[in-house]
């Protein structure tokens, strides 16, 4: 995984631990909080600019994939980002999705 793209979707202080986290793997590390108001603390907030994680906040329309392989987030406004791995937090529990499972979620 080491120097892909990778994005947290989620909006509290889990995501923000898990990108946080991810950033041993890569530098490449962004959050998507999928339209959702960010809930994170102050601290978290502080951490994000720290370690200058990028967080967009537009909801995700769709996910591009090849099979299992994802390629990337579309975005309402039409933004496409590329991405290679997609992971999401909810509350202390995280999994990976395959592009078809997120797609089927958002």
């Amino acid at each position: 995984m080491r120097e892909k793209r990778i994005a947290i979707c989620g909006a509290n202080d889990e995501a923000v631990e898990y990108a946080l986290g991810m950033l041993l793997y890569s530098a490449c590390v962004m959050i998507a909080t999928n339209g959702k108001k960010s809930q994170w603390s102050k601290q978290h907030a502080r951490w994000l600019k720290e370690y200058e994680i990028p967080v967009t906040r537009e909801r995700i329309t769709n996910v591009k994939h090849r099979g299992c392989q994802i390629l990337g987030l579309e975005l309402k406004g039409g933004e496409r980002i590329k991405m290679d791995y997609l992971f999401t937090s909810r509350g202390r529990r995280f999994s990976h999705e395959t592009g078809e499972e997120a797609a089927r979620e958002t």
